[in-house]
């Protein structure tokens, strides 16, 4: 495996998701669009800690395991390999998703024994499958294929439990560790990795927006902004019954994407300022 643990970046991450959590905080509650409460500005200031990003909480976990996971897929034949993941999708992707109450993870793929699994299905594919397999097209085809079956899955199941009368149960096909979802974005990752872009600007746009992604999560999830943002900003509600709805909710998410993106942006550059103003003095005084 190629990424080494670095304990400067688990603080780099955890620093980040903190700074946004209490801006954003303070900024809805100086803007009244929220009134301050006490809970919520302690949790603000305790983001990991109090579980504010589930997201952040397992990836932080999968990065302190991540040095003891590599050296066990180092160890691991391509045979063992094979074993361990259909071991692993059976265990933790199929019987999840059957009405029993027999799941061994019960966070429908948002902890982190799912990230732990994502991550040794993506070991494999850096250790066993080449680069470049000349299946760009059938990976893409698989992910719109697998996209189609999961939503006729989901309406359908939807459909017969209205019928029946019973609980939805809808969940069940469309939780992050369903198998359908996971084969989805398989095929997707597949395509990307073997995709080349020859348009030097593209590749360009691509790399400045690339690290700047992250911090789209952290500012659009921030549990206080999130009360406010899609029913007092955006008034998302209004897309249930309007039909220019999938309209609407597409140009709310290109428009979360590029303020956020802006927003890291700015930040960024101001930090690597500060930065570069901090080593300019410490190198005049020596």
């Amino acid at each position: 495996m190629k990424s080494e643990f670095k304990i400067k970046k688990f603080f780099k991450i955890w620093g980040e998701v903190l700074f946004y959590s209490v801006s954003i905080y303070i900024v809805v509650v100086v803007l009244g669009l929220r009134e301050f409460n006490i809970e919520e500005a302690i949790k603000s200031f305790m983001p990991v800690i109090t579980n504010q990003y589930w997201f952040v909480n397992a990836y932080l976990a999968l990065y302190l395991l991540s040095p003891f996971l590599n050296k066990m897929v180092t160890n691991l034949s391509k045979e063992e390999f094979k074993k361990l993941i259909i071991i692993l999708i059976i265990l933790f992707s199929i019987l999840t998703m059957l009405p029993l109450e027999m799941a061994l993870d019960k966070t429908q793929g948002c902890g982190i024994i799912w990230f732990v699994c994502l991550y040794i299905f993506a070991a494999y594919i850096r250790l066993h499958v080449a680069e470049k397999t000349g299946h760009t097209k059938k990976y893409f085809l698989g992910y719109i294929l697998s996209g189609i079956l999961l939503a006729i899955i989901a309406l359908g199941v939807e459909f017969i439990c209205s019928k029946l009368g019973i609980d939805n149960k809808r969940e069940k096909v469309i939780q992050y560790d369903n198998i359908l979802l996971t084969i989805e974005s398989i095929c997707l990752f597949m395509g990307c990795r073997e995709l080349y872009i020859k348009n030097d600007k593209i590749t360009k746009i691509i790399e400045t927006i690339a690290p700047l992604t992250f911090a789209v999560y952290i500012i659009h999830e921030q549990p206080t902004l999130i009360k406010v943002l899609y029913s007092n900003i955006l008034h998302t509600e209004i897309c249930y019954h309007n039909p220019m709805g999938i309209v609407i909710v597409v140009s709310s998410v290109i428009l979360i994407f590029m303020v956020c993106i802006l927003i890291e942006y700015i930040r960024k550059r101001i930090v690597t300022f500060f930065k570069d103003k901090i080593i300019t003095r410490k190198n005049t005084f020596e």
